[in-house]
């Protein structure tokens, strides 16, 4: 089968731009249809070892579903994750930004604010060549959108590979010190019939520490043992096991909303996460990044119309690499701040095969 790249329209924005999207075919039959519009990856099928396909993302069919729903798919950022009071300070100047997101009844600032990396259409260039099939996307911001400093350029590299591999990869570079934290919000389900929950799905997280969050969503501080909490996946266990535990932490956010410390993390790519459906269809998170963010699809509307049928609660999880939420205002974790003359390199695979008994 030889490698196939189809562009068409996907839909109109309210202002009347086009959405287009790229539906892109490897040579080994994976194939993923990706839009222009925040890098939203609207499928992604896997051939499994019957000769079927099998879509492994939730998605609409429709773009002014995804515009309700803004974070089933894209791109986030500047600043993924939640940043405490829409406010940080750097080089002694205080930044304001968007207040967009109130659990606990608490405002924050959610990836990115209002216009986020998510609400952008982004140049868009397909490519295939030795490992796979591709889209090569960028965007520039300027400085001060959505408050935030510096005017920066944004690439991103999404490679479907032979291996069935969907790789990320990650490029910023800014003219002003700025946050920096990207990472891709695609919502899987791994499973036959996505329309149900997720909660029999096995998830082991390669992380023995874990940051307990308040009642905002906002991390208290350092990392801490997941050992005798409901946050150990540190051995596979189903979701739904202790999800509805007499936990607080798990009462903040309705289920798992909660960033989990990747073991020995380095820099260099490395295994985060496991996650497998009940018939063994399994998916492995690689990354570059220091943690994950482990959100268990708790607010997702019930009767939301999808690709395949209806969604609701726990239809899907997302598991986001990234530096730890609010890390621009907490010194004790890694920086997220890029300078100028330096660039923003991160990467992240999802591996995708049978599980390994």
């Amino acid at each position: 089968m030889e490698k196939q790249i189809n562009i068409r329209v996907f839909g109109e924005l309210p202002d009347g731009r086009a959405v287009h999207a790229y539906e892109l075919r490897a040579s080994h039959g994976a194939s993923m249809t990706v839009l222009d519009y925040g890098c939203i990856m609207q499928s992604l099928c896997i051939p499994l070892d019957d000769g079927t396909v099998r879509d492994v993302v939730l998605g609409f069919r429709d773009i002014a579903t995804y515009l309700e729903q803004p974070y089933f798919g894209p791109v986030v950022g500047r600043v993924c994750n939640r940043i405490a009071g829409g406010r940080f300070t750097l080089d002694n100047t205080e930044y304001v930004l968007p207040l967009n997101n109130d659990p606990g009844g608490i405002p924050c600032c959610l990836h990115g604010g209002n216009a986020g990396l998510n609400a952008h259409i982004w140049q868009a260039e397909p490519f295939t060549d030795t490992t796979g099939v591709g889209v090569i996307f960028g965007l520039k911001l300027p400085d001060g959108a959505d408050g935030f400093p510096g005017n920066a350029a944004f690439c991103v590299r999404y490679t479907l590979t032979t291996e069935n591999v969907w790789r990320i990869e990650y490029f910023v570079t800014t003219d002003k010190a700025c946050p920096i934290n990207l990472t891709q919000h695609a919502i899987f389900s791994l499973q036959l019939d996505t329309c149900r929950d997720i909660l029999y799905h096995k998830l082991q997280v390669l992380a023995s520490r874990y940051a307990p969050v308040t009642p905002g969503l906002i991390p208290l501080g350092n990392p801490e043992p997941v050992l005798g909490t409901p946050f150990d996946f540190t051995k596979p266990c189903c979701i739904g096991a202790r999800i509805d535990s007499a936990n607080e932490q798990l009462g903040y956010g309705k289920g798992y909303d909660h960033h989990f410390a990747i073991d020995a993390w380095d820099g260099t790519l490395r295994k985060g996460a496991v996650l497998t459906a009940p018939d063994n269809l399994s998916m492995e998170v690689w990354t570059t990044e220091p943690g994950m963010q482990v959100y268990s699809g708790n607010w997702i509307p019930a009767g939301l119309s999808g690709k395949h049928g209806e969604y609701g609660p726990r239809s899907g999880i997302a598991l986001e690499t990234q530096h730890c939420p609010n890390s621009v205002n907490n010194a004790r974790m890694p920086s997220v701040i890029l300078q100028p003359g330096d660039e923003y390199r991160s990467m992240t695979e999802y591996r995708f095969g049978k599980a390994k008994n």
